[in-house]
This record gives structure tokens, sequence and C-alpha cells, in this order.
């Protein structure tokens, strides 16, 4: 027993230490390829391509990754973690509480601030502060999308 108490950290560290080469090495595939990165949950970290991300949630220490399916992955990690960590990946803060991705985004209905309508058919308040830099953001993906 004594030794597997002493073994565990050695094979946690092991594991982690594949983990993020793993990661290293997806962050160095050529362009056009799948992002993938890894999101700190509970036991480790878990590798997702980014364009799985729905939307964010932040809830205090927490943030909740939307992905298809209604599945959710909850981690440890602020929401201003993820949104350093994803916003050259085409996603924008328009909350608070909320990262969205943008190439997810269906629809955006006008109002004090307005609303934005996700793939999953999640409704997500976009800030009032928040709502002139998304339009200027929403234009340019509207202009590229067109180009394909």
């Amino acid at each position: 027993r004594q030794a597997i108490l002493l073994a565990e950290p050695r094979i946690k560290k092991t594991r982690m230490a594949k983990q993020v080469e793993a990661l290293m090495h997806n962050l160095q595939l050529p362009e056009g390829n799948a992002v993938m990165i890894g999101i700190p949950v509970v036991d480790g970290l878990e590798f997702i391509d980014t364009s799985e991300i729905i939307w964010c949630e932040g809830a205090g220490s927490y943030t909740t990754l939307h992905l298809p399916g209604k599945k959710e992955l909850v981690s440890s990690q602020h929401l201003s973690y993820f949104e350093d960590l994803l916003t050259d990946c085409n996603f924008h803060r328009i909350h608070n509480s909320y990262l969205i991705n943008l190439a997810e985004m269906k629809s955006y209905t006008r109002g004090r601030g307005g609303t934005v309508k996700m793939s999953d058919g999640t409704e997500l308040e976009v800030a009032v502060r928040s709502k002139e830099e998304f339009l200027k953001r929403t234009k340019k993906v509207r202009w590229w999308r067109r180009g394909w």
C-alpha cells in the first residue's frame, strides 16, 4: 500500500507530461489542421478541438464549456483564461459571463445589448458595453463566411 501511495504522484506526472507533449505537437501542426487545446479539469487535462466549443460560461472560479450534443466540460479556470486562449481562434467575449465561438453563432437580435442565438439553441445576452466591439467583429465574420 505504501509503494502505491509513493508511485501514484509519479504516474500522474508522467500522464500529464504525455498530455502536454501531445498538446505541443498539435499546436505545431500546419495551418488548416484542427487547433487542439488542453482543458484543465479535476484529474488533469482533456484535449479538445477548439471548433467543438460552442460557447463558454464563467461562474466564479469555474468555466463550463458547452459542446455539441449538450455535452458540458467544467474547468477550474476563470473565463478570462479561456478568453486569452481562444480569442485568436474566432471567439469573442460578449458578456462578463459568456465567451462565444463566432462560427457557432446563428443569429443576433437587436436590443439594448441584444441577444445571440447559438447553434445549440441557447440564447445569450450581449452586454451593453460589449455591443459595439461585438458588432464590429461580427461584420468581419460575415464577410469571411461569404468568401467560402
